[in-house]
């Protein structure tokens, strides 16, 4: 609720004003965060384990977003459009 209402609050008040921008969330769980109900366990590196196979995936998109202003022409190989 922190980051995500927000940001979408600002991204209502750009669009609404006829300002490009690009409202991001990512929502992957981890068992072992979503079994200790506070959403981030300490010391913990899902990024590593569980969820490791996302990262280069992510990071794809991302680095794509960043000198294209589209996800998808530098996307990892093999990752969906």
């Amino acid at each position: 609720m922190r980051y995500v209402c927000s940001g979408i609050f600002m991204s209502s008040i750009y669009a609404s004003s006829g300002v490009n921008s690009w409202n991001y969330h990512y929502d992957v769980g981890d068992p072992m965060e979503e079994a200790s109900g506070f959403g981030y366990v300490p010391g913990s590196a899902s990024y590593t384990t569980i969820n490791a196979a996302i990262v280069p995936v992510m990071q794809g998109y991302w680095t794509s977003f960043i000198k294209h202003l589209d996800p998808d022409p530098g996307r990892y190989l093999g990752s969906p459009e």
